[in-house]
């Protein structure tokens, strides 16, 4: 079976505040897909700033929980089998699925 958009979220990160990666539990979850966020790691200076980028990178499943993460500031490497039917399921319960309850009119130009 092979992912499409509504599957799966990847993204390249430049985080450097510790709580940034929990960000991406919510939005695993509320949208019901695989998020894997890859961060940077190390010290960047510009403009007279030193940042420090936090790492962490992960994998998140369709609820919300990590499958892996890296631990901070280091470079790792994380393969996964994963099973993408799950993020196929967009019904959270009886009164709520997020393809069901989109409103187009609302957004519509």
């Amino acid at each position: 079976m092979a992912f499409c958009n509504s599957d799966l979220n990847t993204h390249p990160a430049n985080l450097v505040l510790p709580w940034c990666q929990n960000a991406m539990m919510t939005r695993s979850l509320e949208n019901r897909v695989f998020s894997i966020t890859v961060n940077r790691v190390g010290m960047e200076t510009g403009q007279g700033e030193e940042l420090e980028f936090t790492g962490a990178s992960q994998i998140l499943n369709p609820n919300g929980n990590c499958l892996a993460m890296a631990a901070e500031r280091s470079i790792q490497l994380a393969i996964l089998d994963v099973d993408p039917g799950t993020a196929l399921n967009k019904h959270l319960n009886v009164l709520n699925d997020l393809f069901e309850d989109r409103r187009p009119l609302h957004y519509k130009h």
